[in-house]
């Protein structure tokens, strides 16, 4: 479990950046008492998200029909909230969150990426033998992302409500009601220069 008096000890550059951002945020606040709250969120997703993230990149691949590359044996571990949660996490934050404070949103139950993509097939009645294709895993991959929740639901009074199932439901008919406008689009991430 995260918890916010953990040392800092990332082990991908994705998790560098995030800590030096946390870092330089509260240099400001102790240099130059620039009011900072600091929010940590695991893995959101829903409505208008772009398509090369996981549960999106799924639910589309499964709608064109195409191929799913799953990472090692899927065994990775993540927590995701659905937007509204996410939204309401920063609403409380904003209004009840104490300067210099740092609070974590997660959801209560992990989900190795294995099952993530089984429950949106089974969701969607679409068989997963013709979505996955395995494929070596990264080597940057972090196993499990946890954070202790504890001091945000009790301070902000925050919840997560969308449970996965609901939220992957909302997911999938959102695609398909847009599927026009999103089908000829390319699910993978494309840096901006």
């Amino acid at each position: 479990n995260i918890r916010k008096t953990n040392t800092f000890n990332p082990s991908t550059p994705y998790a560098v950046s995030h800590a030096s951002i946390d870092m330089l945020l509260k240099t400001y606040f102790e240099k130059y008492k620039f009011p900072v709250v600091i929010g940590r969120f695991s893995n959101f997703y829903g409505d208008h998200q772009q398509l090369y993230r996981i549960i999106p990149r799924v639910i589309f691949a499964a709608l064109k029909k195409s191929k799913f590359y799953l990472e090692g044996n899927g065994e990775s571990k993540r927590n995701f909230l659905y937007i509204d949660d996410f939204c309401k996490g920063i609403y409380l934050m904003l209004q009840k969150g104490k300067i210099n404070n740092t609070y974590h949103f997660s959801g209560k139950n992990l989900i190795s990426i294995k099952n993530l993509v089984t429950k949106i097939c089974k969701i969607m009645n679409y068989d997963k033998k013709k979505l996955i294709i395995y494929k070596k895993e990264r080597s940057s991959l972090d196993k499990v992302y946890k954070m202790d929740t504890k001091k945000t639901r009790s301070e902000l009074r925050w919840k997560d409500s969308i449970t996965l199932d609901k939220g992957i439901i909302n997911t999938v008919n959102y695609m398909k009601y847009n599927f026009d406008l999103i089908k000829n689009l390319k699910p993978i991430y494309k840096h901006k220069r």
